[in-house]
């Protein structure tokens, strides 16, 4: 989530001040990506590039105030974009292994259809739709521990009996 809030206050110089907060939610995100690397010993360095598609949720608002006058825009949108990684996995064991890994997400702009109103002295008013171009970036940090089924020829987890 990104929140990016502009407070101007009221004063006798500047008059009326207002609020303006917007912000970006990124609900859930999904790549395909491939790796390659280099071995040294028992630890993997590695290069990942691939693809991610997230569905994100954008706002704005605005607000004297004195409370004459408010608006918002509201749209949301499924970005895709490209991904480019880096990781080291080292093997803790025949089949246990753990990383950590930084990836890198820059998705492309898009026309993100948005909602909007404004309410002027109790007056509503609806604004006709509009559409903005939006973009995101997003760099995720992970650290995971991984167990490999039928990993380096060992015996498959099998439940006796």
């Amino acid at each position: 989530k990104n929140n990016l809030v502009s407070n101007v206050p009221t004063t006798a110089a500047s008059g009326v001040g207002f609020s303006q907060p917007a912000t970006s939610s990124n609900r859930w995100s999904a790549d395909l990506a491939a790796r390659t690397g280099v071995a040294v010993g028992r630890a993997l360095i590695y290069g990942k590039a691939g693809i991610a598609s997230s569905r994100f949720d954008f706002a704005e608002n605005f607000a004297f105030n004195d409370g004459s006058f408010s608006s918002f825009a509201n749209g949301s949108a499924v970005l895709t974009g490209l991904l480019f990684g880096a990781g080291l996995e080292y093997a803790l064991a025949s089949n246990w292994s753990a990383k950590l890994e930084f990836d890198r997400i820059d998705y492309l702009g898009r026309g993100v259809p948005f909602a909007s109103g404004q309410i002027n002295n109790g007056v509503a008013f609806s604004i006709p739709p509009s559409t903005h171009t939006e973009t995101a970036a997003t760099n995720v940090a992970k650290i995971g521990v991984n167990y490999r089924f039928f990993g380096d020829g060992s015996d498959p987890v099998v439940a006796k009996y």
